[in-house]
């Protein structure tokens, strides 16, 4: 009788223990690599739409065409977006 307890203590804790070892790399690979792996995709996605978006304006072009390409991040942006104020005129007699 007695071995049949240590062996069900035995294998409830060898079971508990893997339950804990699979939640513990689950959890890792979620916070870790899955949000990696997401990242590189997005990146990849990202890189050939550009390609593709390059690809398309210059086959567009024609050979002797002026251009003017520009990066829109060395332009810097207004402080202010509304640059007007709305004065209200009231007539005088």
């Amino acid at each position: 009788m007695v071995l049949f307890v240590t062996l069900y203590i035995y294998n409830f804790m060898r079971t508990v223990i893997f339950i804990i070892a699979v939640f513990l790399i689950i959890r890792i690979v979620i916070r870790y690599i899955f949000p990696a792996f997401i990242n590189k995709k997005f990146r990849d996605f990202e890189q050939q739409m550009r390609n593709q978006q390059n690809k398309h304006t210059k086959a567009s072009r024609k050979e002797n065409d002026v251009t003017l390409e520009f990066n829109r991040k060395n332009q810097k942006e207004s402080k202010f977006k509304n640059e007007g104020e709305y004065v209200d005129f009231e007539e005088v007699e």
